[in-house]
């Protein structure tokens, strides 16, 4: 059970120590926000099953946050992301579901708008909340825990966007994990439906039909 999965999930990260340095990006600029040394980045690898869905308004969520991102980019790429953001409780329980779109032309592009776009709608709808944020892309949990550095334009400039946006969390109460794509079904399938509407997808079945 993905609900019985993410209550492990928190629990082990609960224990994890988030003391690691992070190291200046070679490629940042004098006048760069503050580094944001709280966030960490570290990896893990699970199973994933089944979920349970739940509508809980915000003041009704205490603890903890676990949020998975993903982006893609559909095919063929036409220039637009769908982005997928699912928000669940400490027990692991879905309590909201996101889809957006934004510009994008790559993969990382999309995975970095996911990023950005999941804390706004925390900073909105779960204010002061504590989040723990996972996603598929390991490029993004490097380079914004400082394990990797950001050279090319215009990830660049999302890249100050997203540390833009962790500086104005509180120290300790964000952090960013890396899953595997497998574990990431939800918000992957969030992020087509964003792209490519939820008629593209009921043709699709259609089709497979016939």
């Amino acid at each position: 059970m993905v609900s019985r999965f993410v209550r492990y999930l928190v629990q082990w990260i609960g224990r994890v120590s988030l003391n690691r340095q992070t190291r200046t990006d070679s490629a940042a600029p004098a006048h760069t926000p503050s580094s944001p040394a709280r966030l960490s980045g570290y990896h893990l690898s699970r199973r994933s099953g089944h979920f349970r869905a739940l509508e809980l308004p915000a003041d009704h969520v205490t603890g903890w946050l676990v949020v998975q991102i993903d982006g893609t980019l559909g095919f063929p790429a036409r220039g637009m992301a769908g982005l997928g953001i699912v928000v669940r409780n400490e027990h692991g329980d879905v309590i909201r579901l996101y889809d957006e779109c934004a510009p994008a032309h790559t993969s990382n592009e999309a995975e970095y708008w996911a990023f950005i776009v999941a804390l706004r709608l925390v900073q909105r709808d779960f204010p002061n909340r504590r989040v723990r944020c996972l996603t598929d892309s390991r490029l993004v949990v490097d380079q914004l825990s400082g394990a990797a550095a950001v050279r090319r334009e215009p990830l660049r400039t999302l890249y100050y966007t997203a540390r833009t946006l962790v500086a104005q969390f509180p120290p300790q109460s964000l952090e960013l994990v890396a899953i595997p794509r497998e574990l990431n079904r939800l918000a992957d399938a969030l992020a087509w439906d964003a792209l490519e509407g939820r008629r593209a997808i009921l043709d699709r079945l259609t089709g497979l039909a016939e």
